[in-house]
């Protein structure tokens, strides 16, 4: 028989081991999520009805973000970027937006039209023409919104940014506004995005977005920006 001593020596050392096998499994899990992060982008959109834009704060993971950035610029791009207010606007701007477009078109018409959209700031270089040189009719670049750079904050590992919405300036005559929200679904396979919209007191609405439904309509009362 182990006397009393050597029985609270191998209860300390079943106590150590047991403790210590937690703490591995704990250690792998916090390493396991700090290389799998959440790939989830939440966010709000406030209507300000005396400007009739939209507040709007992303939240997402910055990893996701510089690396999105730093692969489009070929170059590599960080928070501490004397220019990143200016690529990640620039970038997020061609991600989550308002688009004005004909109620008449089918699910399939408004995909096709949404993915061969240019970015905003390279049609702000070209003329005002709705066609292309191939003679196929293209969305002006007043269907669309715009966004404004207001600030980002971290929060828990997160990133905050805060950008001012600009509805589109122009809407056809059958009109219907989409939001459309395809914030890295291109990149990340299980990337799944989510957005709050608050349009006035006790109008409050949600929408969910993932690959394959990036695309939403704006069920809200809200009218288009006046020129």
């Amino acid at each position: 028989m182990l006397s009393d001593e050597s029985s609270e020596i191998m209860g300390i050392a079943n106590r150590i081991c047991f403790f210590g096998g937690l703490l591995w499994i704990a250690l792998g899990w916090v390493g396991a999520q700090a290389s799998h992060p959440f790939h989830v982008c939440i966010g709000q959109m406030r209507h300000n009805a005396e400007s009739g834009t939209w507040e709007v704060s992303l939240r997402m993971h910055p990893r996701d973000l510089e690396l999105a950035l730093s692969d489009l610029h070929k170059e590599s791009v960080a928070r501490e970027s004397e220019n990143f207010s200016k690529v990640a606007v620039d970038f997020l701007e061609n991600q989550f937006f308002l688009i004005s477009l004909s109620e008449t078109l089918s699910a399939k018409e408004i995909a096709e039209q949404i993915s061969g959209l240019e970015p905003m700031r390279s049609l702000e270089r070209k003329s005002n023409s709705s066609s292309d040189t191939d003679g196929k009719r293209k969305l002006p670049r007043e269907s669309r919104s715009t966004l404004q750079w207001v600030g980002m904050e971290s929060e828990r590992g997160w990133l905050w940014i805060h950008m001012e919405l600009v509805p589109p300036a122009s809407a056809p005559s059958d009109g219907k506004l989409y939001l459309v929200h395809r914030i890295f679904l291109d990149r990340i396979e299980m990337q799944e995005n989510s957005v709050a919209i608050l349009h006035a007191p006790g109008s409050r609405g949600s929408l969910q977005f993932k690959k394959g439904e990036s695309i939403k309509p704006l069920t809200v009362p809200v009218e288009v920006a006046p020129n």
